[in-house]
């Protein structure tokens, strides 16, 4: 037998039997062995850059249609820039489809935030969570 197996074999021999447990309490284990340096609680810090990415992109998300809507009224207008800018224009803000699609991650993210606070507060009113998604 090789090393490698022998090792596996008395790894595997030296766990503990599986048992079945809810859901709910593999969570809180799963808290509850996070090392030492693993933040439980997500800083102001972090929120506030959190937002601000979440604002830049929706900001780009707006550029990038007033972009489109410019070309398509005023298409002599987008042709008189100067070459580099206009380039620089149609590489970046035109690229709409990326920024909407770093909006949804993001806000995805802060979705996630909410819920994860709640539930570590014990509660977490299935209404109110609806109520927030249609809002």
């Amino acid at each position: 037998m090789s090393d490698l197996a022998h090792s596996r074999r008395n790894s595997l021999e030296g766990r503990p039997p599986m048992t079945s447990i809810h859901p709910r309490e593999a969570v809180a284990s799963n808290r509850d062995s996070r090392p030492a340096s693993a933040p439980t609680d997500v800083g102001g810090n972090l929120i506030a850059k959190i937002d601000l990415c979440r604002g830049l992109f929706a900001f780009l998300v707006v550029a990038a249609h007033s972009y489109d809507v410019c070309w398509v009224i005023h298409p002599e207008s987008i042709r008189a820039l100067p070459w580099l800018l206009g380039k620089f224009l149609a590489c970046t803000v035109q690229s709409g489809f990326y920024w909407v699609m770093g909006f949804f991650v993001i806000s995805g993210y802060c979705i996630q935030l909410s819920v994860g606070r709640q539930l570590d507060s014990g509660r977490f009113p299935l209404g109110v969570y609806f109520a927030a998604r249609l809002t």
